[in-house]
């Protein structure tokens, strides 16, 4: 599977353990350099898409130029959640 960030195409992969200088930390990463999302194996699916989303805003904060915000994970977090749970919003009878 792929994605596209700003119209670079970043491919998506599977592993068991992200940071291995750190196991067990982390859900997903970026590799710019490679165009490469990598997401942790077993997670459950809004996890997942969260994740990804989450991997997505590094990739376009970097892509503008903004890395001191890419670097903000606290920032990154909070705008793939809000991102995530925007498309997730339930329609509400009128």
């Amino acid at each position: 599977m792929k994605v596209n960030i700003c119209g670079i195409p970043y491919k998506i992969k599977y592993k068991r353990v992200i940071n291995e200088s750190e196991p067990g930390i982390g859900e997903g990463l970026i590799v710019y350099r490679k165009q490469t999302i990598y997401l942790r194996k077993k997670l459950g699916k809004q996890i997942r898409e969260e994740t990804l989303i989450h991997e997505m805003v590094h990739g376009i904060l970097i892509h503008i130029g903004k890395s001191e915000l890419a670097n903000d994970e606290e920032f990154v977090q909070m705008l793939a959640h809000c991102i995530y749970q925007s498309f997730k919003v339930k329609k509400v009878k009128q």
